[in-house]
């Protein structure tokens, strides 16, 4: 439901404040890189000035294999989420423009230890808010285990 969550938000805001961006709909990789290549090898060729590609998910490394083949990776914008590893380096070496992301930290680790805490300890401790933010390569050190 997250990766449909967030393919409907973008392109509900692509369609109001982009009105002229020809949307191409929605594709399905199934967190195969494979898939994802052959997906985009495959729009590459029937939409040769393809300006933007919004990855949901998984299939980064798949989009990023395709579009380093058709020497794209300049010409073509790529949007991905989550701060893992790979996605990370991808920003760092300019190959993804932009990523979105969630502090892991806080939703992950420390939202278990909170309730441990609070179950074991019964100890209420204060938390870090949530954070989203989307960086650029040139916010990527924050970001670099």
């Amino acid at each position: 439901p997250s990766l449909q969550q967030r393919a409907d938000g973008f392109n509900r805001e692509i369609s109001i404040s982009y009105p002229q961006i020809n949307n191409l709909g929605i594709r399905y990789a199934y967190d195969d890189d494979w898939v994802a290549e052959k997906i985009t090898d495959e729009i590459l060729d029937k939409y040769p000035n393809l300006k933007g590609i919004y990855i949901t998910g998984s299939g980064v490394l798949g989009v990023c294999k395709s579009l380093q083949k058709a020497n794209k990776i300049k010409d073509i914008k790529i949007i991905a989420n989550d701060f893992i590893n790979d996605n990370i380096q991808l920003l760092s070496n300019g190959t993804i423009n932009f990523l979105i992301g969630q502090d892991a930290y806080t939703q992950g680790y420390q939202s278990i230890m909170l309730l441990f805490h609070k179950l074991f300890d019964n100890n209420e401790k204060k938390y870090k808010e949530l954070t989203d933010c989307i960086s650029t390569n040139k916010e990527v050190s924050k970001w670099l285990v």
